[in-house]
């Protein structure tokens, strides 16, 4: 009779732990479903494969890549499960490399390294799935010049090289653009918070000449290749490759000892 007893007792707590445990991951899955749904604030970095297309015919195809930082916060802000908007403040790096050979059969390293604070407003589609939430985007970029360098080094020349400060004098102070993309995100959840995850890949398309109105009113001498003569335009291009780590604004705490009440 002692051992039916003592067998029952056991199936008894092990029912009520199990019963327990069912219970702590139920309230977790809702919890973490309520925190998928929350405001996100966050911080996100990657490179900027950066750019310069120019309209003159001479040196059109010559801009070459140059890879740049970006860095900065966000807040996510859901409208619905498929939709949110997303400011954001970013530091990014632009610019571009370029090499070539001139006419006088010497050659020429060209680059610019332009710094810029960038506002931007992303408007995400969402589709989530079981384990991961794949996403579209769209946003306009405001972005203001901060500084840089530009240098030019003409090799078997006795002058060899100039560095060049970037300001107002060879670069636009304001540059607007649109920027478009892709990624993915994955909600991790935790007992006592949750973090957001994402990858995403963007263009950047500028639509502002970059070109200063004192190269063009020829107040300055304009910092640009073949021989520092201006033509055409200048426009900032760049694809972005970003990770992004963010936090629900929304706190739950579960206890296992009283199955998830506060």
């Amino acid at each position: 009779m002692k051992k039916h007893l003592l067998v029952l007792l056991i199936l008894f707590a092990c029912f009520d732990c199990a019963i327990a445990q069912t219970t702590v991951e139920a309230i977790r899955n809702k919890r973490g479903k309520e925190r998928g749904s929350a405001s996100i604030i966050g911080i996100k970095g990657g490179v900027n494969i950066a750019t310069m297309r120019y309209t003159y015919d001479n040196i059109k195809n010559l801009s070459e890549y140059a890879v740049r930082p970006a860095f900065g916060v966000f807040v996510e802000i859901p409208v619905n499960r498929h939709m949110s908007i997303q400011p954001e403040f970013m530091y990014m790096g632009r610019g571009m490399s370029a090499s070539y050979t001139y006419k006088q059969n010497y050659t020429v390293d060209y680059n610019i390294k332009s710094n810029y604070a960038d506002f931007r407003l992303l408007f995400i589609g969402k589709y989530p799935l079981k384990h991961v939430t794949p996403y579209i985007f769209a946003a306009p970029d405001a972005a203001f010049r901060l500084g840089g360098k530009m240098s030019v080094k003409q090799h078997g020349l006795e002058i060899s090289e100039a560095i060049i400060n970037i300001g107002e004098s060879n670069m636009k102070s304001l540059d607007f653009s649109v920027l478009a993309g892709a990624g993915v995100s994955h909600h991790f959840v935790f007992p006592t918070f949750s973090l957001i995850a994402k990858i995403e890949v963007g263009y950047n398309f500028g639509l502002i000449d970059t070109f200063s109105s004192m190269e063009r009113d020829e107040t300055a001498i304009p910092a640009n290749v073949y021989a520092y003569k201006h033509h055409g335009e200048r426009f900032n291009r760049g694809l972005e490759i970003m990770i992004s780590l963010g936090i629900p604004l929304r706190f739950e705490q579960t206890n296992c000892y009283d199955f998830g009440s506060r």
